[in-house]
Parts: C-alpha cells; structure tokens; sequence
C-alpha cells in the first residue's frame, strides 16, 4: 500500500470536526487575515515567524479554573474580537518549583502551535504532546522547569503540526475528594479532563493551521505518558486522536485507600474538614496553600502517603486503564510503547533517603521501600555483589519495578491489537551525561532535538534524533512508523518473543528484556 493510501485508509472513521463554518461563510465580509494569523473559533490568533515555521504561543483552549471553576471540568474560553497575539507562552498551571517557591497561575489553560509559515498543499499529520514531572511540576513553556519543547525541529523537518499543552497538576488535577463531585458523582481526574479539552481544541482548529483532525498522534512523558495510557482507555477519548505513543509512562490508577487517604490530609491541612459547605470552604483557599497540601510537593516528606495521579471515576475512567485495556474496552488505535533502558540512573537520588554506597544502606533501601519479607526476595533476586556498586543494584530494582515490568506487563495487555510496538532507548550522550547511561527523559530530549542542552554532539546522536522523529512522524501520518523510508523494519509487538526495537544507533531489534527480572515482579506485584 503507498503511502497516499495508508494515510486514506488510516484516517476513514476518525471523528472529523472542521473548522467552523462560520469561518468559510463569512470570507467575503471579513477582510482576510493577514500571512501570520490564523482563525479559531474563538477568534484569530497571531503568530510569530521563525525559520519556515509560524508559531503561537499560549493559545487558551479553556477558561481559567478558577473560584468556582476550580476542580470542575474544564469550562469553554471566552472568544475575543480583533486578532490576539499568541506570540508569548502562557504562565506554568500552578506548583512548588525546586526552590520549594509556589509559581504559576491557575490561569494556565493554554496550548502551542508549531505550524508552517506558508499553508501546506495537503494537511500534515498532528503531535500533540503532554509534559511529564511526575503530576507536580513542569509546564510547556519558557519557564525554568521544563524548556526542553521546542516543536519548530519536528515541525519542519517532519513536516507536521506540533501541538504542546498544559494541564493542571497535583492537586488541582487530581483532588477525588467526594465534596467536590460533579452532577454525575465523579470527581479528580481534572488534569486529564483539561486534555481531553485540549484535544477537542484540536479538532475543532487544527486545519485553519495545515492540519489533519482526523491524523491526531497523542505522545506523552513519564506523568504525561500516565496520562495518557489513561485517555488511550477513556470512552470520553474517542475519536480524538488516531495514535498513541506512551514514553517511560504504563499504567497508573490511585488506589481508593490512597484516594481517601489524600483528600482528607489536603481537607485536614486547608481547615475544611468541619466545614458547613467542604468543597466552598477549599475553593476559597488561595492557589498557594493547596499548592503545599501534603503529596503535592515534588521530594517532600509525605506522611499521609497523597498521591496525584488518574483515579477510578466514573466518568473518564471506570477501570484502570490496565483493566480495561486487557479487556479490549479502550480506544483502539495503534500505540507505541517503551522506556529507557536506564530510567532512575540519574534520579534515585530523589527516591533513596539517604546514600546508597554500601550493602547495608542498600539493605536498608529495600526493606523501607518493600518491607521485611518482599525486601529479602528482592535482595536475593538483585544481589549488590552483581552490580558495580549497591546504588547500580538499587537502580536495577527501581527501573524494573516502575518501568521496565510494567511496560512489558501492559505491552502484553496490547498484544491483541496488531498495531502495538514496543521500544527500549538504549542510547549514551557523550560527555558528562555518559554516566548515566539511557536515562529518564533521554529519549524525549532526541525526538525533539535538542542536542545542545545535552551535549549531543556526535554524529549518531544526530543520526538516531533524526530516525526517533522520521518514524514518530510516520507513525502520526499512517499509523505505521514502517512507513518511515530508509529505516530497519519495527515488527508488531508479540508477548511470547517480548520483541522490541532498541533506539540506538545503529537501530536493531531485539527480544526479552529482563526477562527474569519481570518474571520476578509478575509473581510479586504486578
């Protein structure tokens, strides 16, 4: 099948929301707009041009969360008259940086379009892309905490749209608190709410940009890949995007115990327990005092064990995503799936409590991390005198137990679908990031290119950065990253081999990993 027909055949049944007619009917009334703006529906945005692309900047794709609209579903944006400028990035959804500041805005709703300067001939495909940072931190924008998003690369050497967001983080998106349940008796899940807004802002606009609503390739990153494991199992989903690709990111649900658990400590904290009206009494407390509630603060102690992450809801999910996927009830589209050979390589520091330079710090891990009677299984199955040094075994066990196992877990849960794939990033950057090897994060860096904020200065970093966004972009357009010319074949995934495509240079294939390993975890945990 060409190309031309993969594509046709790819977007046949996809929800397809144009542009609204208005736009076309009124052509003649209006004056045109000028080279560097475009229409929405809520009115024409400005972009600013740089190299061949055109791109807008904070574009709100829903009213601000605020007073009472704080922990509701996202509300529609207010239209405006005359062209808006989207030519600075939209403030971080609010949170406590690493400093321990409370930064950001609740008024952080908006989007990013890297779009080409001149309208292409046909439509490109669509990247939409949401953040990681564990559901506490990180923005798509300029801000100190993750500048890393820069589509233009992507967008013209794609070609494509790219699409970044931001969403609602901690407890502004995930506070299940029962007070707060909506006229159907769900609550939490708001940050995934906000993408579900942002993907319907998608659909309605994108083609006023040069793209294609009905080829939509949702991507996330670490969090963001949660979440969107979570959209990929939503029925609210459908039809709203065409791919999926999750990054370092499976299956997360909160379990109720820990819902509970959450909302009472944030209550607790926030002086609303005793309150007449509970959910009046939080939506009055200022944005920097939820901020802080305890579990929302990224590295903090967290005593009452708060988590903020998809919950069961009723309404966007009514399983967990690893439930639902498994009984083939999500959202079937081809999906592309894996992680880095080497996540918590630069990040155990965050998780340990303490050093890790010898056995007995290394024991002690494992028993405050798993308890006495699963801690001695673990040690037996990772002992320290098989690693280089006791923090490379506790890095092992962390990689495995987070990552690496459930990605192969929930890859198995896909198997039925013949469009699934997974992937393991297997590359080292030169220089000083050489030591910790394919670190979280490392791949998301190379798709969209930015080699200098990591020293990439090798001709294969440049090589596999090129190949990850020629098959990513392949992949957007038909469903297929196969259709990437030039480039070693990516076989379907089939539990039995546990086959996978190792992002190196040069790329190969290659099957069981840590096999043992998640063999071990599947009896344990999983």
């Amino acid at each position: 099948m060409s190309a031309d027909a993969a594509r046709e055949e790819y977007g046949a049944g996809m929800r397809f929301v144009p542009v609204l007619a208005l736009v076309a009917c009124t052509a003649a009334e209006t004056p045109p707009l000028p080279d560097d703006a475009r229409p929405t529906d809520l009115g024409a945005v400005r972009g600013s041009v740089e190299g061949t692309s055109l791109v807008f900047r904070g574009i709100p794709f829903a009213a601000p969360p605020v007073d009472d609209l704080r922990w509701r579903a996202p509300a529609p944006a207010a239209a405006w008259t005359g062209i808006r400028d989207a030519l600075a990035f939209g403030l971080p959804c609010v949170q406590v940086d690493e400093a321990g500041v409370v930064i950001g805005s609740e008024d952080c709703l908006t989007l990013n379009v890297w779009a080409p300067a001149a309208l292409p001939a046909a439509p490109l495909p669509v990247l939409v892309f949401v953040h990681g940072g564990n559901n506490q931190i990180g923005c798509s924008c300029d801000g100190g905490n993750m500048p890393y998003y820069d589509g233009r690369y992507v967008a013209e050497h794609g070609p494509a749209i790219v699409v970044t967001l931001n969403y609602r983080l901690g407890p502004f998106g995930f506070l299940a608190d029962p007070a707060l349940a909506d006229e159907h008796g769900a609550t939490g899940n708001y940050a995934l709410a906000d993408q579900l807004a942002a993907l319907e802002w998608v659909q309605r606009n994108i083609a006023a940009f040069g793209g294609d609503p009905r080829r939509v390739m949702l991507f996330g990153h670490s969090a963001g890949s949660v979440n969107v494991t979570a959209l990929v199992a939503s029925p609210r989903a459908a039809g709203l995007f065409s791919s999926a690709i999750l990054h370092s990111g499976p299956s997360v649900v909160v379990d109720t115990g820990t819902v509970t658990r959450t909302w009472q400590a944030a209550e607790q904290t926030l002086g609303c327990t005793a309150a007449a009206d509970r959910a009046a009494c939080l939506r009055a407390q200022p944005a920097s005092a939820v901020a802080r509630v305890p579990g929302a603060v990224l590295g903090a102690p967290n005593d009452a064990q708060a988590q903020f992450y998809p919950t069961i809801d009723g309404q966007i999910l009514a399983a967990s995503p690893l439930a639902t996927i498994r009984a083939g009830r999500h959202n079937h589209v081809p999906v592309l799936i894996g992680t880095t050979a080497d996540e918590y390589s630069q990040l155990i520091d965050e998780i340990a409590s303490g050093p890790v330079s010898d056995e007995a710090q290394y024991h002690a891990e494992l028993q405050r991390l798993f308890g006495a009677s699963l801690a001695a299984e673990v040690e037996a199955q990772y002992p320290a005198a098989t690693y280089p040094s006791p923090r490379d075994a506790l890095v092992a066990v962390v990689n495995d137990v987070m990552e690496i196992c459930p990605t192969r877990q929930l890859s198995g849960a896909f198997a039925g679908d013949p469009d699934v794939r997974r992937f393991i990033y297997t590359h080292s950057f030169p220089g000083p990031l050489a030591r910790y090897h394919a670190a979280h994060g490392f791949d998301i860096l190379l798709l969209f290119h930015d080699l200098a904020l990591v020293g990439a200065t090798s001709a294969n970093d440049a090589a596999l950065a090129d190949a990850m966004m020629q098959y990513w972009v392949a992949f957007a357009a038909t469903g297929d990253p196969n259709a990437a010319a030039g480039l070693p074949a990516w076989p379907s995934y089939a539990p039995q081999q546990d086959n996978y495509l190792a992002l190196d240079w040069p790329l190969a294939t290659a099957a069981g990993a840590r096999t043992p390993q998640c063999d071990f975890w599947d009896s344990q945990l999983l």
